[in-house]
């Protein structure tokens, strides 16, 4: 079809009938076999191995949290070869820990061993503004309990991400998504966990003691998909300033005007100054003070998930 440029369509669309048609026999087959696939690993060996990402990026000056993904029969032991000064491994559960003091390319010598022998692997650790070096792999809460999730739902994913086995291949977030919100509240008039989540605090020592991340939640919507508390407000005091009976949504940004635009000739130059001034805001969106955050996109709405 390449000098059929009209076909092309019609090419994607043959295509993607096909392909939806193997998965629909697939699905049957399976069904019919009584068998799914799914991502429990299989039984692993008994000597050691190291699993996982070969690179981890994180920010200076931010906690630094990697759990060196290995199976083998445990007890294992953890050593690291040339760990950037302000880290150090837990030779028990290989957990590497602290904080980077610059930015700056690492190649570490990561061994785990336990009687059966012993495994080696090379890991870069970059110290630097780009942290999501690799994909994210994990559990996300909404698509298995949407806004049903509580508390215990999410200590029960974080234990069974342990022993599945998931974490010791290199799955390592927790995502708590929308449903956790109540009232503001606090110093700060920040947003509070409801009923579902009455120890949160205790929750996220579990689950950072498992050698594994926690993710939360948070929109700059009015209200959430679930229609939860959101994070955007019209006063300092986390109040919303709505007409009697008025429900939607409402994505606000910072307005960004400027004398340019009253000048057709102007508006390019106003246009870049804008775009300029987003990046920056996001940019420091990026972080709260020390502590680094990956951004998990919603496929309907702005981003959604801070996982950090």
């Amino acid at each position: 079809m390449t000098g059929l440029p009209f076909l092309r369509p019609l090419g994607l669309t043959i295509c993607a009938a096909l392909l939806v048609t193997a998965c629909e026999r697939q699905g049957r087959e399976d069904s019919a076999a009584g068998s799914f696939p799914i991502l429990t690993p299989a039984a692993a060996a008994a000597s050691p191995r190291i699993n996982g990402a070969r690179i981890f990026g994180s920010r200076p000056g931010s906690p630094f949290r990697f759990q060196v993904p290995a199976t083998g029969k445990r007890p294992l032991e953890f050593t690291a070869e040339n760990l950037p000064a302000g880290l150090t491994i837990d030779p028990a559960s290989g957990l590497i820990s602290g904080t980077l003091q610059k930015k700056g390319r690492t190649v570490v010598r990561l061994k785990a061993g336990n009687r059966l022998g012993a495994a080696e692997k090379t890991f870069t650790i970059v110290g630097g503004d780009k942290i999501a070096l690799t994909p994210p792999m994990g559990w996300n809460s909404w698509n298995c309990w949407g806004s049903q999730v509580s508390e215990e739902k999410v200590r029960a994913a974080a234990r069974a991400m342990v022993t599945s086995g998931l974490r010791d291949h290199g799955w390592s977030y927790v995502n708590i998504d929308d449903g956790w919100q109540s009232a503001r509240g606090g110093p700060f008039q920040a947003i509070q966990p409801n009923a579902k989540f009455p120890r949160i605090g205790e929750l996220a020592d579990e689950v950072h003691g498992l050698g594994l991340k926690i993710g939360i939640y948070s929109t700059p919507w009015r209200v959430s998909s679930a229609r939860y508390l959101g994070s955007t407000a019209d006063g300092p005091d986390g109040g919303i300033d709505a007409p009697a009976g008025v429900k939607k949504f409402q994505f606000q940004v910072p307005e960004l005007h400027s004398w340019l635009d009253g000048y057709r000739w102007l508006r390019p130059l106003a246009e870049w100054r804008r775009a300029k001034a987003r990046k920056k805001f996001l940019r420091g969106l990026q972080s709260f003070g020390s502590v680094s955050f990956v951004r998990q996109m919603c496929g309907n709405g702005p981003p959604g998930v801070s996982i950090i």
